[in-house]
């Protein structure tokens, strides 16, 4: 369960419908401006996180989710796949703060708000009742990780900052 959730970057190109551009996005700039915010600003303990993503309503019978993305029991990638040829998953950012409490980092989107109303989530704090399920195989994690970057590069919908954010990263790796 994450501590907290932050908003992160608010540049023009971090937009709705476009996750996983966002949380690379998120990513790069937490690793270039934002490390000191890491515990032991050691990049290990920054990830970028695919799977499920909801909205939790907490009731008189417990805790409810509206899952929007993914579910509760997705755990492959072939669970996660969408219509024509895309994926019902969510990516978002995930860091270890300096006390080591998990902290999540997705921006929060109006239509988020609506959402909520659409699916009768009763809670105080729509923008903090998100809650998110990563795939735990690893194997699965990465195979669905670079599905949707693939996705997102061939439709176009990847900004030039992460485009060269990673032309720059595989220059460096392959040095």
């Amino acid at each position: 369960m994450p501590k907290g959730i932050k908003h992160g970057s608010r540049d023009p190109s971090v937009v709705a419908n476009n996750c996983m551009n966002n949380a690379w996005h998120n990513y790069f700039v937490l690793m270039m401006e934002h490390i000191d915010k890491v515990l032991d600003e050691d990049p290990n303990n920054v990830f970028v996180r695919v799977g499920s993503m909801g909205f939790a309503s907490k009731g008189k019978l417990g805790t409810k989710i509206h899952w929007e993305y993914g579910g509760q029991n997705y755990k492959s990638v072939s669970d996660f796949r969408g219509l024509l040829g895309g994926f019902d998953a969510h990516a978002w950012v995930e860091y270890l703060d300096k006390d080591g409490d998990v902290i999540v980092v997705d921006p929060w989107f109006e239509w988020y708000g609506t959402v909520c109303k659409l699916n009768n989530v009763k809670t105080k704090d729509k923008k903090n009742c998100r809650v998110y399920s990563h795939l735990q195989d690893h194997k699965e994690h990465e195979a669905l990780l670079d599905a949707m970057v693939d996705l997102t590069i061939e439709s176009g919908k990847m900004s030039k900052f992460v485009q060269r954010c990673f032309r720059e990263l595989n220059e460096r790796l392959s040095e």
